[in-house]
């Protein structure tokens, strides 16, 4: 829980690889145990809070993962409606697609990383979206 705390008391940017604006915690059921989620809504991610180290860095897979994420060489395996998070998780990271409750019973999908580390779907849909234009 502390480290939460001083995840939230950080201010810095997203470039620096720092918390940044986390203003909000959730938490979402996955399997059978409750994992908590960091939530930047002005960088448009949310990751687990086991990203989040004392010195108010992110330093975890998922983190990493959005730097590097991509649409442009998953283009034929994103035809038909396909999630474009969970194709690149797959496809591209090697990981796992997970599906989250939270206690009001909304629903979010993650990408679980070798390291254990999660970030939304959607937060990897939009930062491959804004890698790709920055190329």
């Amino acid at each position: 829980m502390m480290r939460i705390i001083y995840a939230l008391s950080c201010l810095t940017a997203l470039g620096a690889g720092a918390v940044s604006k986390l203003d909000e915690t959730s938490s979402f059921r996955i399997g059978d145990h409750w994992v908590v989620f960091l939530r930047n809504p002005a960088q448009h991610f949310t990751i687990s809070a086991t990203c989040s180290r004392k010195n108010g860095q992110l330093g975890c897979d998922a983190y990493a993962a959005l730097k590097k994420v991509s649409m442009k060489t998953l283009a034929g395996e994103l035809a038909g409606g396909v999630e474009p998070g969970a194709v690149m998780c797959v496809k591209a990271l090697a990981g796992k697609v997970v599906l989250g409750v939270d206690r009001q019973r909304n629903e979010n999908s993650f990408c679980q990383l070798r390291d254990g580390s999660m970030v939304s779907l959607g937060g990897l849909a939009y930062h491959a979206r804004k890698n790709d234009s920055a190329k």
